[in-house]
């Protein structure tokens, strides 16, 4: 039986109910096992009594509502679920005519590109990221029209893509277009194509070196959110090709510097836009002189206050230190996947060193060259060659003459 403070309580609340218009409708009650009514299996008294409130404030608010069925069926419930699943089709982006972008997020992931993030550093480096922003879209738009890489991407396509997504309009998309020809994309004007040229081109046609770390996947949605969030894509693709906090090494603002451009300044905001964290490192001095740290480390070095004795030196104790380059780990939720390394062997073999390029001493590499015999050798290098049976001879010995050096590699 319930207490007496349970049923005055419950005569409190039906008489402040009352005072507000409520009707004490459709209360269903907890059976007692004294009644000797069986206990039905559905839905327990407390949901009852909710839903029977609900109805009541809806009904006050002059809102319909249909109330459910005692009986629930849920093996019914689950083949509806799925079947509706099957046959719901939402588009990632507004579909343009040509280009179908009505992928179902339900049964497929969102569409992605490949690409070498260290050579989407060295493009940014140059200036080209925006012109590298749409050559990544065309190929993806041909990944996604044509359901596997073609090669090529339609024109009009592009221009209906980007136009649908607020990146430019249709003025703006054909000079995006006349810039990309020659050196990102190859045009077709009379079947109205679009031909975009492999990684190992574009770098090719800049002279770029050669590819470290994973390629990743560049998914859909980056591709669209303009020119800032993808420099910050290329920030965070350096990362997300690379092992996660100190397996990946440290790298020093200058460092990220010199391979994308970006000022330390830009790097921490694109660092806010993805969710990069950026771990300060340090190292403690032998020496406690400041004068010998500053000759060991220059600006480097600093005093550290252990304010809350980690070093077990006690609170407040000072220690000589040294700032190192910093640590930094991708966000959990990044859209960015690393790829398989698959290809990273050829784009490198093709993308390798030539005779224009110079050496770290600043002299010319010269070319690698086998020969046959000797003196297509001695021929090819500009020098006179004698042969063994000659050399025995005194005639032989006075006549100048002088061996090949050794061929520079």
């Amino acid at each position: 039986m319930p207490s007496a403070a349970l049923l005055a309580a419950q005569a409190a609340l039906l008489e402040r109910r009352a005072n507000d218009g409520i009707k004490p409708a459709h209360v269903v009650k907890r059976p007692s096992m004294g009644d000797g009514a069986a206990i039905d299996a559905g839905p327990g008294f407390a949901l009852a009594n909710a839903q029977a409130t609900l109805e009541q404030y809806q009904a006050r608010d002059g809102v319909a509502l249909t109330r459910p069925a005692a009986s629930i069926d849920a093996a019914a419930i689950v083949q509806a679920a799925v079947s509706t699943l099957s046959t719901i089709s939402i588009p990632t982006r507004p579909a343009a005519s040509g280009q179908p972008f009505d992928v179902n997020p339900i049964i497929a992931q969102e569409p992605s590109v490949k690409t070498h993030p260290t050579l989407l550093g060295q493009l940014q480096k140059d200036g080209q990221a925006t012109l590298a922003l749409y050559w990544l879209l065309i190929k993806l738009l041909d990944i996604i029209s044509n359901g596997k890489s073609n090669g090529w991407a339609t024109k009009e396509g592009f221009k209906d893509s980007v136009t649908a997504n607020g990146m430019l309009n249709r003025r703006s998309a054909n000079a995006i277009i006349r810039k990309l020809d020659g050196v990102f994309i190859d045009i077709d004007e009379e079947n109205g194509r679009l031909y975009h040229r492999s990684p190992e081109k574009v770098a090719l046609h800049f002279g770029y070196g050669k590819a470290s770390g994973l390629p990743v996947f560049i998914p859909f949605s980056r591709l669209t959110s303009g020119v800032q969030m993808f420099k910050a894509t290329i920030h965070e693709a350096l990362f997300s090709g690379r092992p996660s906090g100190s397996r990946g090494g440290n790298l020093s603002r200058q460092t990220i510097q010199d391979i994308t451009g970006a000022s330390p300044k830009s790097q921490r905001t694109y660092e806010a836009l993805t969710g990069i964290i950026a771990t300060p490192c340090y190292a403690f001095l032998a020496t406690s002189d400041e004068q010998d740290a500053a000759w060991e480390a220059n600006q480097a070095a600093f005093v550290f206050t252990d304010h809350h004795n980690i070093q077990g030196g006690g609170k407040g104790k000072k220690y000589t230190a040294r700032t190192l380059p910093n640590t930094f780990e991708t966000s959990k939720s990044s859209p960015l996947k690393r790829a398989s390394k698959s290809g990273t062997k050829r784009f490198n073999a093709r993308v390798r060193r030539t005779d224009n390029e110079e050496v770290g001493n600043g002299q010319k590499r010269k070319t690698r060259v086998y020969f046959k015999d000797a003196k297509s050798a001695a021929k090819a290098n500009g020098r006179h060659y004698i042969p063994s049976s000659r050399r025995a001879t005194a005639q032989a010995r006075k006549r100048p003459y002088t061996f090949m050096r050794q061929i520079d590699y």
